[in-house]
């Protein structure tokens, strides 16, 4: 199964609402996001409590991409808690979240994101 929207997910004792992303195991998983020009940016991202707490210690990697230049990286891992990667936007064309595992079990992933003008 396969789902994109929005959630309520337990991450670190606290129920955050996320939109919610789930991977497929090796299987490259895109959603394209709005972008405006001359901004910066923040995904935060965070595997349920669920999911830290689990057998699968597969990350769940993370690439956000614009124009075909890879914007920034990182990886969800069994840690607690929402992580943030900061971006700057480089055009008005969308945004494309990529995501991938190696092993899909527990793998519950969800994230968000904000655009704010640079200073």
């Amino acid at each position: 199964w396969q789902y994109l929207g929005p959630v309520t997910l337990d991450v670190d004792g606290d129920r955050v609402p996320l939109l919610q992303f789930h991977p497929i195991t090796n299987i490259r998983l895109e959603v394209d996001l709005p972008a405006r020009p001359g901004v910066q940016g923040v995904l935060r991202y965070a595997l349920s409590d669920g999911s830290v707490t689990s057998n699968n210690d597969a990350p769940v990697r993370i690439e956000l991409i614009q124009d075909g230049k890879k914007l920034g990286s990182a990886e969800a891992t069994n840690e607690f808690g929402l992580k943030a990667l900061e971006f700057t936007l480089t055009s008005t064309r969308s945004i494309t979240l990529a995501i991938e595992t190696e092993q899909d079990g527990a793998r519950v992933f969800g994230f968000d994101w904000s655009l704010y003008q640079s200073k």
